[in-house]
């Protein structure tokens, strides 16, 4: 069988100059829409970051007041049992 060959050799298709305008002009508006939503969404990102920063401080800070205040009636509580023992021992 013989064997065929085929040619490969690339089409390449001119589009004219004013095809070409426009295709730039089309381009040079997308980057720019691009850009302004790129700028948008980083501002929002940065925005969201920050209250989320800010929330987690807040919710931090209620945290450790929580726990002082758990340590402190804690100790109320501790100083309370012992004097209570030592008054029943002195009673004895």
């Amino acid at each position: 069988m013989p064997s065929a060959t085929v040619s490969r050799t690339p089409v390449v298709v001119r589009a004219p100059l004013i095809e070409k305008r426009k295709a730039l002009k089309c381009f040079g508006s997308c980057v720019a829409q691009v850009k302004i939503n790129y700028d948008k969404a980083k501002a929002a990102t940065e925005e969201a970051a920050d209250l989320l920063k800010s929330g987690y401080a807040t919710a931090a800070k209620g945290a450790t007041d929580y726990n002082h205040k758990v340590i402190e009636i804690a100790r109320a509580n501790t100083n309370t049992a012992f004097d209570y023992a030592y008054q029943l021992k002195k009673s004895f």
